[in-house]
């Protein structure tokens, strides 16, 4: 369950006022609290190391439609990439505790990213059409370029593709997803909702939009989810996008037997995580990042840069689940070749422990958690550890049964043997 602040037009001063001292009450627990006291005497182990790369398109000659400035939004996005503000690490509490005093146990996963913005149209399009598990940020917000050789149909059908199959997460960075496109060689053509509903019919989703009932300049806050992860990904620069407007929002109800994460939002999410795969059982799947808001805002609720902040959350959101999303799958895989190595070496006694864990782990996978306390990443570890120190069963415990019906057997031959043989000697 997410709690989620929301200021409309016609709430009174004293239950504003209460709100944004709420407000600065959580992000001084989290920002201030949690990085300074939590890691202090916490223990943390270790998930391995992931290599991630990240594209954003900033095509030269391109317009843009609700971004005012490519270059911040660029400048954002690659912020969020830049590893010595987060060191490296994306980091998840395990078992909470009570910071220093409880002893809490937190995950951490190493990244290693690689950027490059894409200025041409020879390289935006190879990425899209070749590029495995990348992450591609649009920063010419509701404008979608279209590479010669492609109508719009089809160059939508190539992004969903690389989603579908290739594990690739692309970014929406603001306004209304492909609401125009520019043409290479002709220019900017209204696409209109036809674009987001043509990318949505490969998930089955072909009559949704992101249209609302509620005022798009209305106030939204950030999700306590999202909030409570600020100090494993450094999401303090997010403070100063606490707020959001609406703006052109995900409706949470269109996405029922999909995982949805809103950044925020409740009942409609100006921006969130949605995972992009043809049927909700599918190990192949990729990300849509949404980011449908028009500004920003700080804790305070003023104005702050739209573009910057608005291309560092989409990025960041994305890093954040693709590298959890890709050692919870290499996790499962290692637990998956655990236990059937115990099975070829005969050590069987324990292994329904580590199989029970594995089947959480894939639960949690498909149920989009890869990250906490009971997480695919955490479950799928447990399931290697129990595989680990599972033993060969004794003969006893191996054979037990058959041992005690051949026994019984004996027995019970024996006993007709002996009867046989003092019947035998009384007829004589």
């Amino acid at each position: 369950m997410f709690i989620v602040l929301q200021v409309g037009s016609k709430m009174e001063k004293r239950s504003k006022l209460l709100l944004f001292l709420l407000v600065v009450l959580l992000i001084s627990l989290m920002v201030l609290w949690v990085p300074a006291i939590g890691y202090v005497n916490s223990e943390m182990v270790d998930f391995g190391e992931v290599d991630v790369t990240v594209y954003v398109v900033a095509l030269d000659g391109v317009e843009s439609r609700e971004v005012n400035n490519v270059s911040r939004t660029v400048e954002g996005a690659l912020h969020a990439c830049n590893l010595s503000h987060c060191e490296n690490n994306v980091t998840f509490n395990i078992d909470p505790g009570w910071g220093a005093f409880g002893g809490a146990v937190y995950g951490r996963i190493k990244m290693h990213v690689e950027t490059l913005v894409i200025t041409t149209w020879e390289l935006y399009k190879e990425v899209v059409e070749t590029s495995r598990r990348t992450i591609i940020v649009n920063a010419h917000g509701e404008t979608l370029p279209i590479p010669a050789g492609y109508t719009r149909n089809r160059w939508v059908d190539e992004i969903a593709e690389s989603m579908l199959n290739r594990e690739v997460a692309w970014v929406h960075t603001a306004g209304y997803p492909f609401n125009y496109s520019w043409d290479q060689g002709s220019g900017e053509i209204l696409f209109g909702h036809e674009g987001f509903q043509r990318l949505m019919k490969h998930i089955r989703k072909s009559n949704i939009t992101c249209d609302s009932p509620y005022y798009k300049r209305e106030l939204w806050g950030i999700t306590t989810h999202i909030g409570s992860h600020i100090a494993g990904f450094n999401w303090v620069a997010l403070s100063n996008a606490f707020w959001v407007e609406l703006g052109n929002p995900l409706k949470a109800s269109d996405f029922d037997e999909y995982s949805v994460l809103p950044l925020w939002g409740c009942e409609y999410y100006p921006g969130g995580i949605v995972k992009f795969a043809s049927s909700n059982i599918m190990t192949t799947f990729g990300f849509y990042i949404h980011i449908g808001t028009y500004g920003t805002y700080n804790s305070a609720q003023e104005s702050t840069d739209s573009d910057y902040y608005r291309g560092y959350a989409g990025t960041a959101l994305a890093l954040y689940f693709v590298t959890a999303r890709t050692v919870a799958e290499d996790t499962i895989l290692k637990a998956e070749e655990a236990i059937s190595e115990a099975k070829g070496e005969g050590r069987t006694k324990g292994l329904e422990d580590a199989e029970d864990l594995l089947e959480k782990a894939w639960e949690q996978f498909f149920k989009f958690d890869y990250i906490g306390r009971t997480s695919a990443i955490t479950y799928a570890d447990e399931a290697i550890q129990a595989a680990e120190v599972a033993t060969e069963p004794s003969l006893f415990e191996a054979y037990g049964i058959l041992m005690v019906l051949g026994f019984s057997g004996i027995a019970i031959i024996s006993t007709f043997a002996v009867r046989h043989k003092i019947n035998s000697k009384k007829k004589k």
